[in-house]
């Protein structure tokens, strides 16, 4: 089904199969199915709200696109080469702009979830909202524009989105490895984003 039947009201299969999947996950995770599916359902419906914002624009282009594209435009090239000096493959820039808008943006979507749990349990070790908010960039990968300081600058910018694939899975690898001294690198790093910079830089990731 296309954007317009999505927006519409119907829903399409890979609606139905990112909300069954989604809401498996969170029920693993500890959430009653119940929970879950509320949960999951509200982040779908804001989703396609901000799809439906940019429904007149023109569709972006796929990762296969963009790299045929990249051959003989000179600025398509020269952003992509910023991306590639950040660590980001050609199958990186395949994985997420292949993806669907639904698709990638319920992965943004657990990204905000998982930063908003994380800072309120932090009240539990006796931390203000405020304070746990301050520690996400320390548990967490932060991705937007890698040339963007205006918030944290050297290796602590932000991260490219297409890696995310990869840093996910070097985070899940390390911590099953050695989940005391993966911990421990990342309280000592300056950001989780500095930690990854270095895997990459070391060729680890």
């Amino acid at each position: 089904m296309g954007l317009l039947g999505i927006l519409g009201g119907r829903r399409s299969d890979e609606e139905e199969q990112i909300e069954r999947d989604y809401v498996n996950i969170y029920a693993a995770r500890g959430l009653h199915e119940r929970e879950a599916s509320s949960l999951v359902k509200r982040m779908i419906a804001d989703v396609k709200t901000d799809i439906a914002r940019y429904v007149k624009q023109p569709k972006p282009p796929t990762g296969d696109e963009l790299l045929a594209k990249a051959q003989y435009d000179e600025n398509l090239r020269a952003r992509l080469s910023i991306l590639r000096n950040e660590g980001v493959s050609d199958e990186d820039l395949r994985w997420w702009h292949n993806m669907t808008d639904l698709s990638r943006g319920m992965i943004l979507q657990d990204d905000i979830f998982h930063h908003v749990t994380f800072t309120h349990g932090q009240a539990a070790n006796g931390k203000t909202a405020e304070e746990g908010l301050k520690l996400v960039p320390t548990y967490f990968p932060i991705y937007g524009n890698p040339t963007d300081e205006s918030k944290f600058k050297g290796d602590d910018r932000p991260l490219p989105i297409e890696l995310k694939n990869r840093v996910n899975a070097y985070n899940i690898s390390m911590t099953a490895q050695d989940p005391e001294g993966h911990k421990m690198r990342i309280e000592r790093s300056t950001s989780f984003n500095a930690l990854v910079r270095q895997a990459i830089k070391a060729g680890r990731l």
